[in-house]
């Protein structure tokens, strides 16, 4: 349960610590991950070295191309957040939990919960009461989080399979890597600096939010793995919009409206769903095999 709080906490606290840097979208995602891949490669290296299975050329870039796609969705993300509100980044955000359930349908043949389509309306229509397009037109920072929300259910699907095959840390840690280290020359090659903005005021945070909310998170969020379990680990991306939402309204000074609070329930209800029915279907698949290899070892006596 402590590494639970803690991993609630640690990923709850980057959007609040991350706005107003003053900092580009694009140094703070090449920053932050390459401050987070090297907070977690010591451990990641322990972990490979105790690992059958070694990463060739192959696996290598296919994690290099899972980090481009991680980079693409964080730099949506934070331009999201330096546009509009935390609260609403969040919420929105948090919709790869509902998107993941497709990914995971189409690209692990990962058989979908009865209760897809219907925590898809909810979620719909809960994002679209929480954008209020009708009334305010098309909100681009919006779509912007949408985006990075489907990106990054794409990457968490990707990810599933090579972490499957090499290990938890070392994938993550040289999908942080090797994305934050193109996106670094990218901006070098287009001549803007990668330290552009950083000064003595915010240095500090941006390395909070390299060590603690790119970096150590990690390591308490794959601790909560192992002492619980994969799915009870996922309902950390269920409480953090609510614990980010009430350290804007803290900190930030955001001010909720009442579209915010009934498509922010919409949302929360439709993604409390979708991770319930993984919770169940996957306990249902466990009691199956367990049901099996029991059935076996009876057989072989």
């Amino acid at each position: 349960m402590v590494y639970f709080v803690l991993t609630a906490l640690m990923f709850s606290v980057f959007e609040v610590t991350s706005k107003n840097l003053e900092i580009s979208p694009y140094s703070l995602t090449a920053l932050r991950f390459f401050i987070g891949g090297i907070t977690i490669l010591p451990f990641s290296l322990v972990q490979y070295s105790k690992s059958i299975s070694k990463i060739n050329l192959k696996g290598f870039v296919k994690i290099w191309m899972l980090g481009l796609l991680l980079m693409s969705s964080c730099i949506l993300l934070q331009i999201a957040l330096v546009n509009t509100t935390v609260s609403l980044c969040v919420f929105i955000y948090c919709l790869n939990a509902v998107f993941g359930t497709f990914t995971g349908w189409i690209i692990l043949k990962q058989r979908p919960p009865k209760s897809i389509w219907i925590t898809c309306i909810i979620s719909l229509i809960g994002l679209v009461i929480l954008i209020e397009p009708f009334k305010f037109g098309i909100n681009i920072y919006a779509v912007a989080a949408l985006a990075s929300s489907i990106l990054f259910s794409l990457f968490n699907t990707l990810m599933f399979k090579a972490r499957g095959i090499y290990g938890n840390l070392i994938t993550t840690s040289i999908s942080f890597l090797t994305g934050a280290a193109t996106l670094g020359i990218i901006l070098f090659l287009t001549g803007e600096s990668l330290v552009a903005g950083v000064n003595g005021s915010n240095i500090f945070r941006i390395l909070f939010i390299g060590i603690i909310c790119s970096g150590t998170v990690y390591l308490a969020y794959y601790k909560t793995m192992e002492v619980t379990s994969v799915s009870l680990a996922s309902t950390v991306f269920l409480i953090k919009p609510v614990i980010a939402t009430l350290l804007s309204v803290v900190f930030l000074k955001e001010k909720l409206t009442g579209a915010f609070y009934a498509g922010s329930v919409l949302i929360f209800i439709g993604v409390s769903i979708t991770i319930a029915s993984k919770l169940i279907q996957n306990r249902k698949v466990q009691q199956i095999q367990q049901n099996r290899n029991h059935n076996e070892s009876k057989i072989q006596s």
